[in-house]
């Protein structure tokens, strides 16, 4: 519930929380009493206390303003209440809700507005998702890296923190005495820069950036992955195990193939002995269905 405005004079104020749905048949039209019934109804007020049969209240979170948004959250596995304010938890306010059916309810004299608005709505503080994925897109492009990829033309480079919490396979490798933690290096004369760079960022952040396989202003490359890059995923997650990777990318390899098989499209993937077991056989995949997110954007 976003707060417009807050009523200009009351001791108690606004208070925001939910209330048993037989209590809007007790009280008719007296809304005043939807939060103060000592039974039916729990709250959050904005002189951050919380109302159930507490009087006058008891002390919890922190109180708010007009502009703030209040969430409410009401879970009746656990039998709790808890509300968020502009983002941050205020905690539990209650733990033995007993069982029924709840509404929201609100509380104020009649000169104090609120709006319900849903999840899609503006918020006044940023997404966790987006806060999330400026995190991980810097920090891949940290120059602190302290992995170097020795690939066949050229160097990509990594921390080995990440790489160590992404796989089971580089954390033997980076965190104990092998020759690689030792050297700080992996050799991979196989792979090629783009490839790899692709690869590592889809560890970091499960993103694509289409200037990784189009690093030329004047290159004439499609926004598509490259065909090859693709049986390169496919190769570096299984040999690396990193599951969620090698599922995504052979499912797109295996549409791609399917839609290439009859035009000069093509690719030669004889050479990718890493492949091993995973089948790359086109298939009647329908390209973005039932994929992963970053399986839709490497089509």
């Amino acid at each position: 519930m976003r707060i417009d405005s807050l009523p200009s004079s009351n001791t108690v104020g606004l208070v925001l929380g939910v209330s048993r749905r037989e209590n809007h048949s007790q009280i008719g039209e007296n809304r005043s009493l939807f939060l103060f019934n000592k039974k039916l109804a729990w709250g959050y007020g904005q002189n951050a206390h919380k109302y159930h049969s507490e009087t006058p209240g008891t002390k919890y979170g922190a109180a708010f303003k007009a502009g703030d948004v209040v969430e409410v959250q009401l879970d009746l596995d656990k039998k709790t209440l808890s509300f968020l304010l502009n983002g941050q938890s205020q905690g539990v306010a209650y733990d033995t809700l007993p069982s029924g059916n709840y509404c929201l309810a609100v509380s104020m004299p009649t000169d104090g507005q609120v709006s319900f608005v849903s999840e899609q709505s503006t918020q006044p503080y940023p997404p966790p998702l987006e806060h999330l994925l400026q995190l991980y897109e810097r920090l891949f492009a940290r120059q602190d890296k302290d992995v170097c990829f020795e690939l066949q033309d050229g160097e990509e480079r990594a921390h080995a923190g990440v790489l160590c919490s992404a796989s089971d396979v580089f954390e033997q490798m980076l965190c104990h005495d092998m020759k690689e933690r030792r050297t700080g290096t992996i050799k991979l004369p196989e792979f090629s820069r783009i490839s790899m760079s692709v690869f590592l960022r889809l560890i970091y952040t499960g993103q694509l950036n289409v200037q990784e396989w189009n690093e030329s202003e004047s290159s004439s490359t499609p926004e598509s992955i490259p065909l090859e890059v693709l049986v390169d995923l496919v190769a570096l997650a299984k040999k690396y195990m990193i599951s969620h990777i090698q599922s995504g990318a052979l499912e797109v390899l295996k549409a791609r193939l399917s839609a290439a098989k009859d035009s000069k499209d093509t690719v030669d993937i004889s050479s990718r002995d890493s492949l091993g077991s995973c089948s790359v056989e086109s298939g009647s995949s329908s390209p973005g269905k039932g994929l992963p997110v970053f399986a839709r954007a490497i089509q």
